[in-house]
């Protein structure tokens, strides 16, 4: 797994993030090591992340718009930018599906599947 860098600040009371891995890592005060969609208008994500010791893998559902998806609805003035306390709140209840020393990650059997779980729903995606 390659380790992507989060890009988040704190100010004045928000966050900002692109996706729902870099609100999990912030909020966790994690590193975030890989997040996917299953590639649908709504649909599924996996966010891993990680500290010194372990691996946290997070599964949940997105939605298409800002009626159906928290972090769209979250958007400040359709920026990156959410309230701090909102993303406190929506990470208060979600906890990781798996967690598993860092030198024994989950094996990727193909994008979207891990050894043991895959993205429900998950379609490939077309890279041709």
């Amino acid at each position: 797994m390659q380790k992507e860098k989060t890009q988040v600040t704190i100010s004045e009371g928000t966050i900002n993030v692109s996706n729902y891995g870099e609100v999990l890592a912030q909020v966790n005060n994690l590193d975030l090591v890989s997040f996917e969609e299953d590639g649908g208008y709504q649909g599924n994500y996996c966010a891993v992340l990680s500290d010194d010791e372990r691996l946290f893998y997070y599964v949940d559902s997105y939605g298409s718009c800002s009626g159906c998806d928290w972090l769209e609805d979250a958007r400040i003035d359709g920026t990156d930018e959410i309230p701090y306390k909102e993303a406190l709140d929506y990470c208060q209840d979600l906890k990781p599906k798996f967690v598993v020393p860092k030198n024994m990650p989950l094996e990727v059997t193909s994008l979207g599947e891990y050894e043991g779980f895959s993205l429900e729903g998950y379609k490939p995606k077309d890279h041709g």
